[in-house]
């Protein structure tokens, strides 16, 4: 008898198709239906009767109300490195695996990320992207969004687990 999982967001099948195929043979799936992040409501009333419920980053936390009303569960398979919305000690005490995907390209994705939102913050680029759309922006003047610069700077990282090594490694000459 194939195992019954609740997927809270049907992105999931198109970011690794292959994995997601996979599970479809070997599971009867049913995928949360809306392209937007699942309610707690909508979420355990999709997990009712599952086995296993496969999340993803943004949904909400799994707490000890979201395990307990799952009465079948099994698994709970985050598709994310952490698992800091999930209530470990309460899917502990009821024999519930927790899984998450550790993996070497979501640290450099993440350490990415941080670097683009460092220099959109440093450089100004999102208030001038807002300035354009309100119709505000007149041309450029030598002394618009000139903001700060980063090479040469000295940047703290709190923690140097594998998302702070990959950002501490910059990518970049003089970074």
């Amino acid at each position: 008898m194939k195992l019954k999982v609740f997927v809270t967001r049907s992105v999931l099948s198109k970011l690794a198709p292959d994995d997601f195929n996979l599970l479809e043979t070997e599971c009867n799936l049913e995928v949360f239906p809306h392209d937007r992040i699942i309610q707690k409501n909508e979420l355990i009333e999709g997990e009712k009767d599952k086995d296993g419920i496969l999340i993803s980053v943004g949904d909400p936390f799994i707490d000890k109300e979201v395990i307990e009303a799952g009465k079948n569960l099994k698994i709970i398979a985050n598709v994310g490195v952490a698992f800091s919305g999930i209530d470990i000690e309460a899917a502990t005490s009821r024999g519930i695996f927790v899984t998450n995907t550790p993996s070497e390209d979501i640290a450099a994705a993440v350490a990415e990320a941080t670097w683009a939102l460092l220099l959109a913050v440093a450089k100004r680029i999102v208030e001038g992207d807002k300035d354009v759309r309100a119709g505000r922006f007149r041309g450029w003047g030598p002394a618009d969004y000139i903001g700060a610069d980063i090479i040469g700077k000295t940047l703290g990282i709190v923690g140097l687990g594998r998302i702070g090594k990959e950002v501490a490694k910059g990518h970049g000459d003089g970074i």
